[in-house]
Formats: C-alpha cells, structure tokens, sequence
C-alpha cells in the first residue's frame, strides 16, 4: 500500500517550516529558518516520513494523504495547484489510425 501526500487547493504544494524541517534533518536537506511555509518542489510525495509527518499534522491545511491503488500507474494532475491522482486506467486513450 503507497500513500501521497497532495496539495488539495489551489497554489502551490507547501509545507509548514516545522514540518518540512524535520523532513528535512532526516533527509539531509537544507533547514529552513526565514520563512514560516516551504515550497519544496522536488521531494518525494510517496516518502513514507513525509506521509507520516502530514498524517501527524493536527492542522493539515491544505495537504491530504491518499493511499494509491496497489499496483496502479498514476500521476499527480493538478489544475491551479489542487492536485489530484490520475491513473493510467481513467484515461480515454485513443488510438492513432
């Protein structure tokens, strides 16, 4: 079973410094100081820590862990910012002649 973590509004995925930071001191990122949000475009979504750090969030905002369909082929679609999971099996595909 995979979770994700998602951002479920519009603008871009964010996580609260102290949360990040922890994500961050096990992973050997930078820590953040200055700002109160962290923008972190490049981690693993599916990162079970980062899933556990959000599940323990007693305010989420507007992060949402979803558990992904065992063995499906997703990707995260988002339309300004609110992301949701789209798998390969919900796509019309249409077949060039």
């Amino acid at each position: 079973m995979t979770k994700i973590v998602l951002n479920t509004n519009y603008g871009l995925f964010s996580l609260p410094r102290d949360c990040y930071n922890v994500l961050a001191a096990a992973r050997g990122l930078p820590i953040e100081n200055e700002r109160d949000t962290v923008y972190p475009y490049d981690i693993d979504r599916t990162d079970p820590l980062l899933v556990r750090i959000v599940e323990a969030m007693p305010d989420k905002g507007d992060l949402s862990v979803i558990t992904l369909r065992s063995g499906a082929h997703y990707r995260i679609h988002d339309y300004d910012g609110w992301e949701y999971i789209e798998y390969r099996d919900d796509i019309a595909w249409k077949v060039a002649s």
